[in-house]
């Protein structure tokens, strides 16, 4: 069975680990695609795909952001949850 993991952090946001070697870990654990979801950015992600370029191993362009709505001005609660955005290619994005 082949596995993607969909939610890895580097030391761009709160992860331990730089890009390169999440891509190391990610291939000798025999995953076939990660996600590389820091929180606000995707400044990790072109060295993971600059890494990943040898190994048989997808980089999926992905960032987490939180989002906070109101919804009717009215009802003075607001909603805040954690959007992740993945984008298979710089035309076409996944928001889960």
């Amino acid at each position: 069975m082949k596995y993607i993991d969909l939610h890895v952090h580097s030391l761009f946001s709160d992860g331990t680990c730089t890009p390169e070697e999440l891509v190391d870990k990610a291939s000798a654990q025999g995953l076939v695609a990660f996600a590389l979801t820091d929180h606000d950015t995707v400044g990790g992600v072109e060295r993971a795909l600059e890494a990943a370029k040898d190994k048989h191993l997808q980089v999926i362009r992905a960032s987490n952001y939180l989002v906070s709505i109101r919804l009717h001005r009215h009802v003075p609660k607001k909603f805040i949850f954690l959007a992740t955005i993945l984008t298979g290619n710089k035309k076409n994005f996944l928001i889960h």
